[in-house]
């Protein structure tokens, strides 16, 4: 299986490493082509990250719901038990990053900045693995 490319996993140990390559394969394999991207960001990719820091990821889908999300926490409680480390997702729908208003707010520009392609799977690059906020994949 795929994993995080090398410049995402920059400062990870190799246990986090592992358990965000195997949490990425999941949610993957769960969306199928409803998953946009899966994005490290925080403090682990500022490079500011403690050794106990959570491993916060974007998974960024074409429409979110209540139970979408609990199963994407579900994934995330599996894989922090498997790995003694704390995945913290944050399900965010396309419309979200399109939306002028959501799109402006410091978290959502925040994501947009320093957020890290961590792709996993077979599926090559490209739109995907781009925000949605991208011109590219709006539709029109």
């Amino acid at each position: 299986m795929g994993g995080c490319p090398a410049n995402s996993q920059k400062g990870l140990g190799p246990h986090q490493a592992a358990a965000l390559q195997e949490f990425a394969g999941a949610v993957r394999d769960l969306l199928g082509s409803r998953l946009i991207t899966l994005k490290l960001f925080g403090s682990q990719v500022r490079g500011e990250a403690a050794p106990d820091s959570d491993l916060d990821v974007l998974v960024a889908v074409e429409e979110a719901s209540p139970a979408l999300e609990n199963a994407i926490l579900d994934l995330a409680f599996q894989v922090n038990l498997a790995h003694d480390v704390y995945i913290s997702p944050r399900v965010i729908a396309r419309q979200v990053f399109e939306d002028p208003v959501w799109g402006s707010t410091p978290f959502i520009r925040t994501l947009q900045a320093e957020g890290a392609a961590c792709e996993a799977g077979a599926r090559s690059p490209g739109p995907a693995s781009r925000l949605p906020h991208d011109p590219a994949l709006r539709a029109g």
